[in-house]
Protein backbone atom coordinates (compact mmCIF):
# COMPACT_ATOMS: atom_id res chain seq x y z
CA UNK A 1 0.00 0.00 0.00
CA UNK A 2 1.44 3.52 -1.25
CA UNK A 3 1.03 7.12 -0.56
CA UNK A 4 2.68 9.87 -2.43
CA UNK A 5 4.44 7.16 -4.13
CA UNK A 6 6.48 5.86 -0.81
CA UNK A 7 4.97 3.44 1.96
CA UNK A 8 1.79 3.94 4.29
CA UNK A 9 3.65 3.39 7.28
CA UNK A 10 5.59 6.51 6.13
CA UNK A 11 2.50 8.59 5.76
CA UNK A 12 3.01 11.29 8.75
CA UNK A 13 7.04 11.68 7.51
CA UNK A 14 5.68 12.28 3.67
CA UNK A 15 3.39 15.11 4.47
CA UNK A 16 5.45 16.53 7.23
CA UNK A 17 8.77 16.99 4.94
CA UNK A 18 6.59 18.13 2.06
CA UNK A 19 4.80 21.07 5.01
CA UNK A 20 7.99 21.59 5.24
CA UNK A 21 8.95 22.32 2.23
CA UNK A 22 6.14 24.41 2.11
CA UNK A 23 6.81 26.63 5.28
CA UNK A 24 8.57 26.32 8.19
CA UNK A 25 5.52 27.11 10.18
CA UNK A 26 3.66 24.66 7.75
CA UNK A 27 5.76 21.96 8.85
CA UNK A 28 5.65 22.27 12.55
CA UNK A 29 1.99 22.28 12.74
CA UNK A 30 2.02 19.17 10.33
CA UNK A 31 4.19 17.62 13.46
CA UNK A 32 1.60 18.50 15.58
CA UNK A 33 -1.41 16.92 14.32
CA UNK A 34 0.35 13.80 12.26
CA UNK A 35 3.46 12.88 14.37
CA UNK A 36 2.84 13.68 17.63
CA UNK A 37 -0.74 12.85 17.77
CA UNK A 38 -0.27 9.85 16.55
CA UNK A 39 2.26 8.79 18.58
CA UNK A 40 -0.12 9.46 21.75
CA UNK A 41 -2.79 6.85 20.48
CA UNK A 42 0.59 4.47 19.87
CA UNK A 43 1.13 4.76 23.84
CA UNK A 44 -2.35 4.29 24.53
CA UNK A 45 -2.49 1.46 22.76
CA UNK A 46 -0.08 0.21 23.93
CA UNK A 47 -0.57 0.37 27.03
CA UNK A 48 -3.58 -1.65 26.58
CA UNK A 49 -1.40 -4.85 24.64
CA UNK A 50 0.71 -4.82 27.54
CA UNK A 51 -1.30 -4.86 30.61
CA UNK A 52 -2.77 -7.70 29.49
CA UNK A 53 0.67 -9.18 28.97
CA UNK A 54 1.67 -10.21 32.28
CA UNK A 55 4.95 -11.91 31.22
CA UNK A 56 6.36 -7.80 30.36
CA UNK A 57 8.24 -6.05 32.67
CA UNK A 58 5.04 -3.80 32.75
CA UNK A 59 5.59 0.29 33.02
CA UNK A 60 1.84 1.11 32.18
CA UNK A 61 1.40 4.22 34.40
CA UNK A 62 4.57 5.21 32.47
CA UNK A 63 2.61 5.23 29.04
CA UNK A 64 -0.41 7.16 30.15
CA UNK A 65 1.89 9.56 31.56
CA UNK A 66 3.44 9.99 28.39
CA UNK A 67 0.56 10.11 26.69
CA UNK A 68 -0.90 12.95 28.93
CA UNK A 69 1.82 14.92 28.95
CA UNK A 70 2.32 15.03 24.90
CA UNK A 71 -1.04 16.00 24.48
CA UNK A 72 -0.60 19.18 26.66
CA UNK A 73 2.95 19.64 25.98
CA UNK A 74 2.63 19.14 21.98
CA UNK A 75 0.21 22.27 21.70
CA UNK A 76 -2.28 20.07 20.89
CA UNK A 77 -4.02 20.50 24.03
CA UNK A 78 -4.12 24.71 23.20
CA UNK A 79 -5.13 24.11 19.95
CA UNK A 80 -8.41 22.69 21.64
CA UNK A 81 -8.88 25.57 24.06
CA UNK A 82 -8.54 28.19 21.36
CA UNK A 83 -11.11 26.55 19.20
CA UNK A 84 -13.47 25.34 22.18
CA UNK A 85 -15.10 28.66 22.33
CA UNK A 86 -15.62 29.42 18.68
CA UNK A 87 -17.39 26.51 18.57
CA UNK A 88 -19.98 26.91 21.71
CA UNK A 89 -17.93 25.01 24.28
CA UNK A 90 -17.90 26.43 27.18
CA UNK A 91 -15.20 26.00 30.33
CA UNK A 92 -16.09 22.56 32.01
CA UNK A 93 -13.43 21.99 35.20
CA UNK A 94 -10.68 24.56 33.94
CA UNK A 95 -10.61 23.50 30.45
CA UNK A 96 -12.93 23.51 27.36
CA UNK A 97 -14.92 20.86 26.79
CA UNK A 98 -13.16 18.14 24.61
CA UNK A 99 -9.67 18.64 26.44
CA UNK A 100 -12.24 17.84 29.73
CA UNK A 101 -13.21 14.50 27.75
CA UNK A 102 -9.81 13.68 26.97
CA UNK A 103 -8.19 14.40 30.55
CA UNK A 104 -10.72 12.57 32.34
CA UNK A 105 -10.20 9.50 30.28
CA UNK A 106 -6.56 9.67 30.95
CA UNK A 107 -7.57 9.57 34.53
CA UNK A 108 -9.89 6.74 33.72
CA UNK A 109 -7.16 4.77 32.08
CA UNK A 110 -4.97 5.44 35.06
CA UNK A 111 -7.73 4.49 37.99
CA UNK A 112 -8.17 1.09 35.87
CA UNK A 113 -4.03 0.15 35.51
CA UNK A 114 -3.17 1.38 38.86
CA UNK A 115 -6.22 -0.36 40.87
CA UNK A 116 -4.88 -3.83 39.21
CA UNK A 117 -0.93 -3.49 39.98
CA UNK A 118 -0.58 -2.92 36.02
CA UNK A 119 -1.63 -6.51 35.12
CA UNK A 120 -5.19 -6.23 33.81
CA UNK A 121 -8.04 -9.00 33.74
CA UNK A 122 -9.71 -9.65 30.80
CA UNK A 123 -12.57 -7.10 31.73
CA UNK A 124 -10.37 -4.72 32.51
CA UNK A 125 -8.97 -4.95 29.60
CA UNK A 126 -11.70 -4.79 27.51
CA UNK A 127 -12.83 -1.42 29.76
CA UNK A 128 -9.40 0.29 28.79
CA UNK A 129 -9.95 0.05 25.29
CA UNK A 130 -13.15 1.41 25.65
CA UNK A 131 -11.50 4.25 27.34
CA UNK A 132 -8.69 4.74 24.78
CA UNK A 133 -11.43 4.41 21.90
CA UNK A 134 -13.09 6.97 23.73
CA UNK A 135 -10.42 9.25 24.02
CA UNK A 136 -9.14 8.95 19.87
CA UNK A 137 -12.43 9.74 18.80
CA UNK A 138 -12.33 13.16 21.28
CA UNK A 139 -8.81 13.98 20.22
CA UNK A 140 -10.19 13.18 16.39
CA UNK A 141 -12.57 15.96 17.08
CA UNK A 142 -10.24 18.74 17.84
CA UNK A 143 -8.88 18.02 14.34
CA UNK A 144 -12.50 18.27 12.74
CA UNK A 145 -12.74 21.72 14.76
CA UNK A 146 -9.22 22.66 13.23
CA UNK A 147 -9.86 21.46 9.69
CA UNK A 148 -13.50 23.94 10.03
CA UNK A 149 -11.78 26.56 11.49
CA UNK A 150 -9.06 26.57 8.92
CA UNK A 151 -11.65 26.84 6.23
CA UNK A 152 -13.30 29.92 7.96
CA UNK A 153 -9.90 31.75 8.71
CA UNK A 154 -10.14 35.19 7.25
CA UNK A 155 -6.66 36.10 8.36
CA UNK A 156 -5.02 34.47 5.76
CA UNK A 157 -3.95 34.41 2.34
CA UNK A 158 -6.01 31.54 -0.05
CA UNK A 159 -2.85 30.20 -0.76
CA UNK A 160 -2.04 29.51 3.42
CA UNK A 161 -5.68 28.49 3.58
CA UNK A 162 -5.46 26.45 1.19
CA UNK A 163 -2.40 24.54 2.46
CA UNK A 164 -3.89 24.93 5.97
CA UNK A 165 -7.26 23.15 4.63
CA UNK A 166 -5.38 20.64 3.03
CA UNK A 167 -2.85 19.75 6.05
CA UNK A 168 -5.82 18.87 8.45
CA UNK A 169 -7.17 17.04 5.85
CA UNK A 170 -4.35 14.27 5.29
CA UNK A 171 -4.85 14.59 9.28
CA UNK A 172 -8.59 13.68 9.62
CA UNK A 173 -9.85 12.06 5.59
CA UNK A 174 -7.50 8.50 7.13
CA UNK A 175 -10.57 8.48 10.09
CA UNK A 176 -13.10 8.61 7.51
CA UNK A 177 -11.74 6.21 5.28
CA UNK A 178 -11.58 3.58 8.38
CA UNK A 179 -15.56 4.40 8.31
CA UNK A 180 -15.73 2.41 5.16
CA UNK A 181 -17.05 5.01 3.35
CA UNK A 182 -14.71 4.99 0.37
CA UNK A 183 -17.32 7.28 -1.61
CA UNK A 184 -17.09 9.99 0.90
CA UNK A 185 -13.97 9.71 1.43
CA UNK A 186 -12.81 10.57 -2.34
CA UNK A 187 -15.26 13.16 -2.65
CA UNK A 188 -13.27 14.88 0.27
CA UNK A 189 -9.73 13.97 -0.90
CA UNK A 190 -10.61 15.85 -4.20
CA UNK A 191 -12.05 18.42 -2.64
CA UNK A 192 -9.71 19.42 -0.32
CA UNK A 193 -6.63 17.69 -1.96
CA UNK A 194 -6.47 17.83 -5.34
CA UNK A 195 -8.41 20.56 -6.23
CA UNK A 196 -7.13 22.38 -3.67
CA UNK A 197 -10.11 23.95 -1.11
CA UNK A 198 -13.05 26.34 -2.74
CA UNK A 199 -15.07 28.39 -0.12
CA UNK A 200 -18.05 27.72 -2.40
CA UNK A 201 -17.79 23.89 -1.43
CA UNK A 202 -17.54 24.70 2.60
CA UNK A 203 -21.21 23.78 3.18
CA UNK A 204 -20.59 20.06 1.50
CA UNK A 205 -17.39 19.73 3.11
CA UNK A 206 -19.45 20.16 6.55
CA UNK A 207 -22.25 18.39 5.44
CA UNK A 208 -20.10 15.42 4.58
CA UNK A 209 -18.19 15.72 8.25
CA UNK A 210 -21.16 15.23 10.20
CA UNK A 211 -22.52 12.18 8.28
CA UNK A 212 -19.20 10.50 10.13
CA UNK A 213 -19.80 11.92 13.25
CA UNK A 214 -21.69 8.80 14.80
CA UNK A 215 -19.11 6.38 13.15
CA UNK A 216 -16.24 8.25 14.52
CA UNK A 217 -17.79 7.86 18.15
CA UNK A 218 -18.92 11.45 18.14
CA UNK A 219 -21.88 13.55 18.60
CA UNK A 220 -22.93 16.92 17.07
CA UNK A 221 -22.57 18.64 20.34
CA UNK A 222 -18.89 17.25 20.21
CA UNK A 223 -17.51 19.42 17.33
CA UNK A 224 -20.22 22.04 17.71
CA UNK A 225 -20.87 24.98 15.05
CA UNK A 226 -18.14 27.57 14.44
CA UNK A 227 -19.24 31.24 15.00
CA UNK A 228 -17.46 32.01 11.76
CA UNK A 229 -19.42 29.64 9.90
CA UNK A 230 -21.95 31.23 7.86
CA UNK A 231 -22.32 28.71 4.86
CA UNK A 232 -25.17 27.05 3.90
CA UNK A 233 -26.00 23.16 5.25
CA UNK A 234 -28.02 21.40 7.21
CA UNK A 235 -28.17 21.29 10.68
CA UNK A 236 -26.41 18.89 12.51
CA UNK A 237 -28.54 16.20 13.30
CA UNK A 238 -27.74 13.10 15.41
CA UNK A 239 -29.00 10.00 13.63
CA UNK A 240 -28.10 6.66 15.41
CA UNK A 241 -30.87 4.89 13.64
CA UNK A 242 -29.85 1.47 12.31
CA UNK A 243 -31.84 0.95 8.60
CA UNK A 244 -34.64 2.69 10.02
CA UNK A 245 -35.03 0.98 13.56
CA UNK A 246 -34.64 3.05 16.78
CA UNK A 247 -32.49 1.21 19.14
CA UNK A 248 -33.52 1.40 23.25
CA UNK A 249 -29.96 1.27 24.28
CA UNK A 250 -28.55 3.55 21.66
CA UNK A 251 -25.04 3.76 22.81
CA UNK A 252 -24.52 0.00 23.43
CA UNK A 253 -26.36 -1.07 20.09
CA UNK A 254 -24.45 1.70 18.41
CA UNK A 255 -21.26 0.24 19.77
CA UNK A 256 -22.16 -3.12 18.72
CA UNK A 257 -23.44 -2.14 15.12
CA UNK A 258 -19.73 -0.58 14.66
CA UNK A 259 -18.33 -4.27 14.70
CA UNK A 260 -18.25 -4.19 10.75
CA UNK A 261 -15.72 -1.14 11.36
CA UNK A 262 -13.22 -3.46 13.14
CA UNK A 263 -13.86 -5.57 9.97
CA UNK A 264 -12.53 -2.73 8.20
CA UNK A 265 -9.74 -2.22 9.74
CA UNK A 266 -8.48 -5.35 10.11
CA UNK A 267 -8.58 -5.69 6.12
CA UNK A 268 -6.92 -2.41 5.66
CA UNK A 269 -4.50 -3.60 8.29
CA UNK A 270 -3.91 -7.13 6.30
CA UNK A 271 -3.27 -5.25 3.06
CA UNK A 272 -0.26 -3.14 4.58
CA UNK A 273 1.24 -6.20 6.06
CA UNK A 274 0.51 -5.32 9.13
CA UNK A 275 -1.09 -8.68 10.73
CA UNK A 276 0.22 -8.31 14.21
CA UNK A 277 -1.87 -5.40 14.85
CA UNK A 278 -4.76 -6.74 12.54
CA UNK A 279 -4.84 -9.93 15.36
CA UNK A 280 -4.34 -7.47 18.63
CA UNK A 281 -7.93 -5.84 17.10
CA UNK A 282 -9.72 -9.05 16.08
CA UNK A 283 -8.57 -10.46 19.63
Amino acid sequence: FLFDSKPASDYANTIVSDAMDTTVALGCRAIKVLNIWMWIVHKLNTMVDECKNPTKDLNNMGMIDEAAALWEGSQLFAMAESNGPLFGHSQVGGMTYLNRKIVDRFVKAQDIVSGNQNLCTNEDTHNLRIVVKETVSFMTAVLIQELIESMLKDSTTIKEKIEEAELMAFAVLPHIATCGHQAVYRQLYDILITDGFDEAKLGDVITQLQSNYNCLGLTCKDIGRSINDSSEHPECLENLDIAGYSPVNVTKTNMLAKLDLDAVAIHQLMVMDQHEVAKRIYM
